[in-house]
């Protein structure tokens, strides 16, 4: 595992593939907590969830989200994502997960 990388995450490969969360854990609360999606938006999800988990985690930490924390959080903003679907355009999607993860980490840092 890369340093500073959650345990949901594996370590980016040297072919500069892009680290993807454990599908288990963060999948299976996207499913619980979003509403039913269609096979193409479950798919655009999806894509999301491997191409930006990362950075996402990353941004919560440097927002002061313990690193204890860091995976919930990092979940929270794909629910939020998850939720919202329907209204991100496509290629916005980084800065709609970005300032998601603003937010979420505001309440992580009120909630201490």
């Amino acid at each position: 595992m890369g340093a500073g990388l959650p345990a949901a995450v594996d370590a980016p490969a040297q072919t500069g593939v892009t680290p993807e969360p454990r599908s288990g854990v963060t999948q299976a609360r996207l499913r619980a907590a979003a509403p039913p999606l269609n096979e193409q938006d479950a798919g655009r999800l999806t894509d999301m969830l491997r191409a930006h988990y990362a950075s996402v985690w990353r941004t919560l930490r440097q927002l002061g989200v313990g690193e204890a924390h860091a995976d919930d959080a990092a979940q929270e903003v794909f629910i939020v994502l998850a939720r919202r679907l329907n209204e991100v355009r496509e290629g916005s999607e980084r800065t709609f997960l970005l300032g998601s993860a603003v937010r979420v980490a505001a309440n992580y840092r009120r909630s201490w």
